[in-house]
């Protein structure tokens, strides 16, 4: 009877060590284990009787129970959490990794084993928040250095929003945007179908309204285009061919507006009495020294209103400005955040105080860019 037992455990797995030893990965089924365990339960008791049944009814649990032991083992290797305090990077999923989440902006779940013995891993990753929503997931290049984690993300990758929807689908080489980009709107609905054509240039293929009426089919119709959270547009225009053709209106803090006329998807040059002003220009403004810079500078120059300090008040301030074309902030204003005065006040101040920046481009000349930011007071525990 147990050479019997071993027969079946050596046909279900090729051999025993694949179930005592180290190899979790070995690919063969649970189902033909226990279909294999319940034809020789019913051989024995149709040959043997009562008391081989009962004998190897209990070796059939005990090695149903070891089986799961073992699958659970092989989920814990091949499944890793990593807590990650985020960094000021051009890459958003990189980070410095620390023991706890309370101590983390986000956490990505590996579901891969490593690939070689270098600390780089390849495989399914999810990206959540410290409240454990599911922000990013996709496969990914894993680089762990120095207690860093950087994702490369290859392959097709999915965003969402805070309240589970999908926010875009993109495809990606070497953590660059390529092929077909999907996004959606914060309700769920489909949003637009696009194409990378080259780095940062997208022809327009499908767009939805938010209510899901088509308004351009195969490259041809109108199109709008609005800022990252949906909720004010940025510009709008007619579509050919899946180019920007024609006559488009640009938008700013839902105001100010201006006119500005497109040939098979590249501005024509044009007068423009008020200045036109990007949102997201090919070549974005940047900070002498990077972002990393930025708040550096932020951190050194803001001070703290007593009035604010005095009555413990906290919050952050979303403050927008105008970069000029030559690095100059201008039209510098609280746009949300908190009502408290005097930290918007402040954060005003210092960032009309702020040094000159590096332009953003478009077509090769500097463009005067509308941006934004958010400055966080929060006062210490002593």
């Amino acid at each position: 009877m147990i050479t019997q037992l071993v027969n079946v455990l050596k046909f279900t797995f090729g051999s025993t060590n694949l179930l005592f030893g180290d190899n979790t990965n070995n690919g063969r089924s649970l189902c033909v284990f226990i279909v294999n365990i319940l034809f020789g339960v019913f051989s024995e008791f149709i040959i043997f009787g009562h008391k081989s049944y009962l004998m190897l009814k209990t070796a059939s649990i005990f090695l149903l129970g070891l089986m799961l032991v073992q699958s659970t083992k092989a989920q814990k290797l091949d499944t890793s959490i990593v807590y990650v305090k985020a960094i000021h990077s051009l890459n958003p999923n990189s980070g410095k990794i620390v023991r706890t989440r309370d101590s983390a902006d986000f956490s990505v779940q590996i579901i891969a084993p490593p690939t070689n013995n270098s600390g780089i891993k390849l495989g399914y990753i999810k990206k959540y928040s410290i409240y454990n929503i599911l922000l990013l997931s996709g496969t990914a290049e894993v680089i762990i250095y120095n207690a860093n984690i950087v994702l490369n993300l290859h392959g097709q990758c999915t965003n969402y929003y805070q309240n589970g929807y999908k926010k875009n689908i993109i495809n990606y080489q070497h953590n660059k945007e390529v092929g077909e980009l999907i996004t959606y709107y914060p309700n769920g609905q489909l949003c637009a179908k696009e194409r990378y054509r080259q780095i940062g240039r997208l022809c327009l293929v499908e767009y939805h309204d938010n209510s899901g009426k088509v308004l351009t089919a195969n490259g041809k119709g109108n199109w709008v285009k609005w800022d990252k959270e949906y909720k004010h547009k940025i510009e709008e225009g007619s579509v050919i061919d899946s180019l920007e053709e024609g006559k488009w209106n640009g938008y700013v803090n839902d105001s100010l507006k201006y006119t500005r006329m497109y040939h098979q998807g590249e501005v024509l040059p044009t007068s423009d009495t008020l200045g036109q002003v990007y949102v997201s220009p090919p070549k974005e403004p940047e900070f002498y020294g990077g972002m990393d810079a930025f708040f550096n500078f932020l951190a050194n120059n803001i001070r703290y209103p007593l009035e604010a300090r005095t009555n413990h008040i906290q919050g952050r301030v979303y403050v927008s400005f105008i970069i000029e074309k030559d690095g100059s902030l201008t039209n510098v204003k609280s746009i949300g955040g908190s009502k408290d005065n005097s930290l918007k006040n402040e954060a005003i101040r210092v960032v009309k105080y702020s040094p000159p920046w590096q332009p953003g481009i478009y077509n090769g000349l500097p463009v005067r860019t509308q941006y934004s930011i958010p400055i966080t007071f929060k006062l210490g525990t002593n």
